[in-house]
């Protein structure tokens, strides 16, 4: 029960957070949209960039009380680090670059993304969840105070907004985490080679699946800003990929509720795991398919009898991209939860191959989608769902033909 309430305050962390980005344009201008748009996308990916999965690191070694004094020495570089990145950013308000605000937000959320990890780990990990839902209530506290005052909420106050939570998140855990300050020594270099190996053993193996995926979801909205001359369809785009880190969102936690049963049973119960495995890729595969088309067409049905009387960008955006959307979720939802079985057997060799073989799918649906002259927007989303499809494809059937279990 406890962790399913766990599930349920972290859906509602990361809910919160794409909904309010969905209030966002009703309080900003369109232009000021469009540049925040940009800025979100960039910070996205080169968070994950710059924080290179030490998280995942950082939470494995965390649990252990071995590493506990050398994690520290490491975490206590992250306060000067904090202070110079937010003294920079703030002074780049001035001067209106946004890219280079991006850049200095991403090295803070980098650091929060390990410092979150290592959190879990030493303390109440539901404080952690908890932590995700301030960016979250950050939107929806500006929403209701500028819509109420119908005044709009400039860029740069947004981003100044945004820093400040992100820092203060960072240095609350830190501290929770009884880090203390400390001037760098010896002893960081001695600490960065302790951990160094765990990272490369642990981590590295995940920075190419990871960084695809934030590809994805953010390349075409920072492509998209200088291809897209309207500034309404560029936004309606931005929207539009927003959509799809919610379905992946969610399906990823839908998918995190069964990995605890899965790895269990394959640990506990060799024989009730082959059944489990069996049917989960000869008649939950096909039969999620067949539902996810009924679905779409039920939905669709819905839709349509219920019409909405005053436009709203962002519903607009939502129902007429519902196919695209359920292909998606069918998507997501198939590949994390077939990422749980390669997880439980401990064999991962099949991720990173079929990660690569669907983005070189994308890059040709893009080129070819370039040399058609069709809309960047059309061209990205449906690239995206080639290239998972193409993943799909090659992790069910690899799935499929594995030996049995006695063999593995």
């Amino acid at each position: 029960m406890r962790y399913l309430s766990n599930i349920f305050v972290l859906i509602a962390s990361r809910g919160m957070a794409l909904a309010g980005f969905f209030l966002l344009p009703s309080i900003t201008s369109a232009n000021d949209f469009k540049q925040y748009a940009l800025y979100f996308a960039v910070w996205q990916f080169c968070s994950q960039l710059l924080s290179m999965q030490l998280g995942t690191t950082f939470f494995r070694c965390g649990l252990s009380n071995a590493f506990t004094r050398n994690l520290h020495y490491l975490l206590a570089f992250f306060y000067p680090l904090l202070f110079l990145a937010l003294l920079a950013f703030i002074s780049t308000l001035n001067f209106g670059i946004v890219m280079v605000s991006a850049f200095l937000m991403s090295a803070i959320v980098a650091v929060f993304i390990v410092v979150a990890e290592y959190a879990r780990a030493k303390i109440n990990e539901r404080l952690v969840f908890y932590m995700h839902m301030l960016p979250g209530l950050l939107y929806l506290t500006l929403f209701t105070l500028f819509n109420y005052s119908e005044l709009e909420l400039s860029l740069s106050k947004l981003l100044f907004y945004e820093v400040s939570i992100y820092t203060i998140m960072t240095v609350v855990l830190l501290v929770k985490c009884e880090v203390k300050v400390k001037w760098p020594s010896v002893k960081l270099i001695s600490s960065i080679k302790r951990i160094f190996p765990f990272w490369y053993r642990i981590s590295f193996p995940l920075i190419t699946n990871n960084l695809l995926w934030y590809f994805y979801f953010n390349a075409p909205i920072v492509i998209g800003y200088s291809l897209i001359k309207n500034v309404e369809d560029y936004n309606d785009m931005a929207l539009l990929f927003r959509f799809v880190v919610a379905i992946s969102t969610l399906s990823s936690l839908l998918a995190l509720v069964f990995q605890k049963k899965i790895v269990n049973t394959f640990e506990n119960d060799k024989n009730s795991y082959v059944k489990i495995k069996k049917n989960f890729l000869i008649v939950f595969i096909p039969g999620f398919f067949a539902a996810s088309i009924s679905g779409y067409f039920v939905f669709k049905s819905i839709v349509m009898a219920v019409k909405l009387s005053d436009s709203c960008g962002v519903c607009d955006v939502a129902f007429n991209n519902i196919a695209v959307f359920f292909c998606l979720f069918y998507l997501f939802f198939s590949i994390y939860l077939m990422s749980h079985y390669f997880v439980a057997e401990k064999n991962l060799t099949i991720i990173s191959p079929s990660m690569l073989i669907g983005f070189v799918g994308y890059c040709l649906s893009i080129l070819a989608g370039f040399s058609l002259a069709f809309d960047f927007s059309l061209v990205s989303i449906y690239s995206l769902c080639i290239s998972l499809s193409i993943t799909f494809v090659i992790r069910y059937f690899w799935s499929v033909s594995r030996p049995k279990m006695r063999d593995i």
